[in-house]
C-alpha cells in the first residue's frame, strides 16, 4: 500500500547561488521525496508607501506578508521524516531508509 508523509520544514539563512556573499532566509521544505528551497521576499518600505500601506488611522493600513518562491528543488531516493540547517552551507535530512545525509 502507498504509505504518506507529513511536510518537513526548516528555516536558516542560507549562502545561495547567485547571491554573492548574502546570507538569505531560506525554507527547505521536504515533502515525499522531493526537497524544495524556498527563498523568502520581503516588501521594501518604498512597496509599502506605494500600495497604500501603513496608514495611521489603521483603516487604511494594509499587510504585507513575504513570498515565497521555490529557489532549487531536488529529489531523494527515499521520502524525508526530518530536516535540520546546520549552517549556511549545510542542510541534513533523514529520511525512512535511516539514511542520514
Amino acid at each position: 500500500s502507498d504509505h504518506e508523509y507529513l511536510p518537513c520544514l526548516s528555516w536558516g539563512w542560507s549562502l545561495v547561488n547567485g547571491g554573492g556573499n548574502v546570507s538569505t532566509p531560506i525554507l527547505a521544505r521536504g515533502w515525499g521525496c522531493c526537497i524544495q528551497f524556498l527563498r523568502a521576499t520581503f516588501p521594501t518600505l518604498e512597496d509599502n508607501n506605494n500600495n497604500g500601506g501603513g496608514g495611521l488611522d489603521g483603516m487604511n493600513e494594509t499587510n504585507h506578508w513575504p513570498a515565497f518562491g521555490i529557489h532549487d528543488e531536488f529529489d531523494v531516493p527515499a521520502p524525508i521524516v526530518a530536516l535540520e540547517w546546520l549552517g549556511e552551507r549545510s542542510l541534513v535530512y533523514l529520511t525512512v531508509m535511516n539514511e542520514f545525509t
